[in-house]
C-alpha cells in the first residue's frame, strides 16, 4: 500500500497541531489565533435552534464555522462584543440555513496565541522519538498499517454485499409464523404489564 506526501505531510500537521501551546494574551486576536466566544445566531429575528453556544473554541482562519465568520473575529479585544450578518452558502451542511442571511452577535471571551512546534530533532527527542528519520519511518509504517486495515474492511464489505446480492434462501413458511407468533406474544405481555 503506497503512502502519498500529502498523508505523510497530513499526519505530520495534526500530530504537531496536537502539541501546539496556547499563550492568553491581552491583545486583539489575529490570523492563527484560537478564541473562546459566546456567540448568538438569528434569521430575520428568530433564535436558530443549536445556535447559540458559551466559551466556544475556534481557531481563526480555519474556516471550521460558516465561511466569513473568522473574519469578523479579527481585532476583537478581550470583552469586546460584535454585532454582524453572513449569507450562508447554498452549499451549508444545515438546510434551514442555506443561502439565509444569518445575524450574530458574538463576544469575545479570551484570546489566546498558538504556537505550533517546527517538526525537527528537537521536537522528535521531546516525544521520546530516536531522532527525525527514525519518527517519519514510524509515521509512514502507521499511515500503510491502517490503510491496510481499511483496505481488508472494504473487501470485506464488499464481499459480503456481493454474496448478499447472489444468495436465494427460501424461509420455511412455519418460521415466519413462529416469528410472527413471538412478536404478538411479547407485544401482549408489554400490554399486560403496563394494564392496558
Amino acid at each position: 500500500v503506497e503512502v502519498t506526501d500529502q498523508e505523510m505531510q497530513e499526519t505530520i500537521q495534526r500530530i504537531l497541531e496536537s502539541r501546539r501551546k496556547e499563550e492568553l494574551v491581552a491583545r486583539p486576536a489575529q490570523e492563527g489565533d484560537l478564541v473562546e466566544i459566546n456567540f448568538e445566531s438569528r434569521i430575520e429575528g428568530v433564535k436558530l435552534e443549536g445556535g447559540d453556544s458559551k466559551n466556544h473554541p475556534l481557531i481563526i482562519g480555519k474556516n471550521k464555522f460558516i465561511d466569513g465568520f473568522d473574519a469578523y473575529m479579527i481585532g476583537m479585544s478581550t470583552g469586546e462584543t460584535k454585532e454582524f450578518s453572513i449569507c450562508a452558502p447554498s452549499t451549508h451542511t444545515r438546510k434551514e440555513i442555506k443561502g439565509q442571511q444569518v445575524d450574530f452577535k458574538v463576544h469575545m471571551n479570551a484570546v489566546y496565541q498558538v504556537t505550533i512546534p517546527v517538526l525537527d530533532e528537537e521536537f522528535t527527542r521531546s516525544i521520546g522519538g530516536e531522532d527525525l528519520q527514525h519518527f517519519i519511518q514510524k509515521i509512514k509504517e502507521h499511515i500503510q498499517s491502517q490503510k491496510e486495515v481499511d483496505e481488508k474492511e472494504k473487501f470485506h464489505s464488499l464481499l459480503c454485499e456481493t454474496i448478499a446480492k447472489q444468495m436465494k434462501v427460501e424461509i420455511a413458511e412455519v418460521l415466519v409464523q413462529q416469528e410472527i407468533d413471538k412478536m404478538i406474544n411479547e407485544i401482549t405481555h408489554t400490554l399486560s404489564r403496563e394494564g392496558l
